[in-house]
């Protein structure tokens, strides 16, 4: 085993504790190892490493998750005060229907709108600066990204299909 060589003692106790249900972070203290040298261990002795990643959510937090959403917390302050994985919070958000990462429902006239907003104040600022539009237009993609064109494209394609 490449690393930290471990002890037949402390291989059966990662075997033992792993058995028992333990994460890897607290067999690796309670062992004396970091948690990738205990996942080598579980891998070469055929334990699944990750065993408690498939086991359902206790209602009790669920009803805490969902709590709290009503609430109107959002997921990573939900995750910290209930210490559990975010990904734990999105999948009970995913599977009650509550909606992930959108915070504005736009419709496509408003997009539209905002859009146009945006080119007018493109052609202002570069009438102050005296540069081309596009050259201003091309350093606010730089800035900010163009990450919302093809949502908003695709979403106005949906949209016309649908109708």
């Amino acid at each position: 085993m490449i690393g930290y060589p471990a002890t037949e003692q402390q291989r059966h106790h990662v075997k033992m504790f792993s058995i028992a249900g333990m994460r890897q972070r607290d067999i690796a203290k309670e062992v004396g190892l970091i948690p990738q040298t205990v996942g080598k261990i579980q891998r070469a002795l055929g334990l699944a490493p990750h065993a408690r990643a498939h086991e359902p959510v206790p209602r009790e937090t669920v009803h805490a998750v969902l709590r709290l959403l009503r609430k109107g917390h959002g997921e990573p302050r939900i995750a910290t005060e209930l210490c559990l994985p975010r990904h734990i919070v999105r999948k009970i958000m995913v599977r009650y229907g509550i909606r992930v990462g959108k915070r504005y429902d736009l419709s496509i006239e408003d997009l539209r709108d905002i859009r146009r907003d945006l080119r007018e104040s493109e052609r202002a600022i570069a009438k102050k600066y005296h540069v081309p539009r596009g050259w201003i237009s091309r350093f606010r993609h730089r800035m900010w990204g163009n990450c919302g064109d093809k949502h908003w494209k695709r979403r106005a394609k949906l949209e016309r299909s649908a109708a």
